[in-house]
């Protein structure tokens, strides 16, 4: 009995040296990736990392859940820093996640906080760049905003999603309506410029840059029409075409009118409200706000 208890406190031992010999080579294993990472080899780091996150005993270690983060985030902005969808963006999230759920300390939770800003950042120019280059993405701008919205919201204090919602569907109304001012046959920019901007006044009522873009929308959509009808020579529908001109142009005014003070939109506003009121025939206020022009220095035709 006493030779089996022996025998079983040398096994007991040797599993606990060998336990003990298992995460001294994870330690190891963390310092290498380390070093690798701090001489810029972030690829060679990486698998040798992953073998740390996946030992029990290293896996409960905020450092090493930290470090694979920083190293995953270095292979990201290599090959998936453009990129919508990306796992090694995913990981270094994930890898953050497990880091703050362990508890760490201020300089890690710093750090941590660092790359999930910098990817935050980075939906958010994508989100940006996607509306700003020849061939707009629309699909893509409005994707990468969700997860700016996302991630932003899971990580940032006080985070207003509205105000950020506000200001995505702004410039989104704003570029699209420029485009879809050019010809009433860019329904699908204009479409797309409506939604935001309705949007916007969804959420801000009173949202000036929203209310200026929608009017200014129907204003131009009004007078392309005619103008379009008369240079298709396309008098077949002329009493249609000028009915929904008229149409546009009441939607139009009750839009300009409440941004008619505005310091930002005045002339442009004051300009565009003779032509509607030119267009509805109404002489009153035909009259009125062509005295508005003169008193603003506009030219009219």
């Amino acid at each position: 009995m006493k030779r089996l208890r022996k025998i079983h406190i040398l096994l007991l031992f040797s599993i606990i040296l060998l336990s003990r010999d298992s995460v001294l080579a994870q330690i190891g294993a963390f310092n290498r990736a380390q070093k690798l990472y701090s001489e810029k080899n972030a690829e060679a780091a990486k698998p040798i990392i992953d073998s740390a996150v996946l030992n029990s005993e290293t896996a409960k270690m905020f450092e090493v859940h930290t470090l694979k983060a920083y190293i995953y985030f270095e292979i990201y902005k290599k090959t998936d820093k453009e990129k919508l969808n990306s796992t090694t963006r995913d990981s270094v999230i994930s890898a953050i996640m497990v880091s703050n759920s362990l508890k760490p300390d201020s300089a890690y939770k710093t750090n941590n906080t660092k790359l999930i800003n910098a990817i935050i950042a980075h939906y958010r120019n994508m989100s940006i760049k996607a509306l700003n280059e020849s061939s707009l993405n629309y699909t893509l701008s409005i994707s990468a905003h969700d997860k700016f919205k996302e991630l932003s919201k899971n990580n940032v204090p006080n985070f207003n999603g509205t105000y950020a919602d506000i200001e995505f569907y702004n410039t989104v109304g704003g570029i699209y309506s420029e485009l879809s001012n050019k010809s009433s046959k860019f329904e699908k920019e204009r479409e797309i410029a409506k939604t935001a901007l309705l949007k916007v006044l969804d959420l801000d009522s009173k949202n000036e840059s929203a209310t200026f873009n929608l009017g200014i929308l129907y204003y131009n959509l009004s007078g392309n029409i005619v103008k379009e009808m008369a240079d298709d020579l396309n008098i077949g529908n002329i009493d249609a075409v000028q009915d929904n001109s008229k149409k546009l142009a009441k939607q139009a005014e009750q839009l300009l009118l409440k941004v008619a003070n505005s310091t930002k939109y005045k002339k442009t506003v004051t300009e565009a409200l003779y032509y509607t009121y030119r267009n509805l025939l109404d002489a009153a206020k035909l009259e009125e706000y062509r005295k508005k022009c003169v008193e603003q220095n506009i030219k009219l035709d």
